[in-house]
């Protein structure tokens, strides 16, 4: 992955940073219109800290957390199926330029956006719901004793057997971009294409996965903690655009090299490009006579 990365940093740079300004701008208006402060901080808890207001109500809460998750993921899906097929073809070393691949990306992006959005909504209803009932038990007027207890408890029941599900669905899932992409597959077909690949493998993916989040998590933290607690909603947009053309490729080049490492094993069949027409001897060259086969015994005493 960073090798790919690494070898074609400014293609990736420019597309994902131009990705963390809009996605980033989104976030900022949404916060705007239903909280009543622009700020494109990530998370649900943006906007409920500078907002002015002495409570944040959980239904404006869900709103905001649905309609902020949709939205960038609707923009994502714009961009990540392009980019999958240009890091796919780039770890082949087969040249392609960044705006031929967008177009492909376009041209499948409702393929995309549809186990995009369906990934989304799994996350919001088993993760962020329950997060969300216990972060709005204790923003309204102080803490109801009663419902905090009966909110927590709810919740880590919630994430502790939903969660435990949605993670085994995104790991299994992890491939569907690049299926679509690079086998011109639907919506369907990329989930259970993604999902017969990685049987055998969901840990070495989850391990993967895994470093990977917590790296994203690490530079995020350093870029955009900092520059959020200036309370300047622009200087904080361009500190989350940064980060995402930093490191927001990550993910998505994770996912095809893996898929490229997977396709390449006989279980799944190899892929065209690795295939190739039986090569017979040069013309005007003759070939060696075969040995007659051998005689067999005399019949009879």
């Amino acid at each position: 992955m960073f090798d790919v990365w690494s070898t074609n940093f400014l293609n990736f740079f420019l597309v994902f940073l131009l990705l963390g300004f809009v996605n980033g701008l989104i976030t900022g208006v949404l916060n705007f219109a239903i909280l009543g402060a622009f700020d494109p901080s990530p998370g649900f808890f943006a906007g409920s800290m500078s907002s002015g207001t002495p409570s944040v109500g959980f239904e404006n809460l869900a709103l905001l957390s649905f309609a902020t998750l949709a939205a960038t993921a609707t923009i994502a899906s714009l961009v990540n199926g392009g980019m999958t097929e240009y890091a796919v073809r780039r770890r082949r070393g087969e040249s392609i330029a960044v705006q031929p691949a967008l177009r492909s990306g376009v041209q499948r992006f409702f393929s995309i956006l549809g186990p995009q959005l369906l990934l989304t909504s799994l996350v919001f209803v088993v993760d962020d719901l329950p997060l969300l009932w216990v972060f709005s038990q204790f923003n309204v007027r102080g803490p109801n004793p009663g419902n905090a207890i009966a909110a927590i408890g709810g919740a880590i029941l919630v994430i502790a057997v939903g969660g435990l599900f949605v993670l085994y669905l995104t790991i299994a899932w992890t491939l569907y971009a690049p299926a679509i992409m690079m086998e011109k597959a639907r919506a369907m077909g990329g989930l259970m294409r993604s999902r017969r690949m990685t049987k055998g493998h969901w840990w070495s993916l989850f391990g993967a996965v895994l470093v990977v989040a917590g790296l994203l998590l690490i530079i995020n933290v350093a870029l955009v903690l900092p520059v959020a607690a200036l309370h300047n909603p622009w200087v904080t947009l361009g500190a989350i655009a940064l980060a995402t053309g930093f490191a927001g490729s990550w993910s998505v080049i994770l996912a095809a090299v893996a898929y490229d490492l997977l396709v390449r094993q006989p279980t799944f069949g190899t892929p065209p490009y690795f295939q190739g027409p039986t090569i017979g001897p040069p013309v005007g060259v003759a070939q060696a006579p075969r040995p007659p086969p051998p005689a067999s015994p005399p019949s009879g005493p």
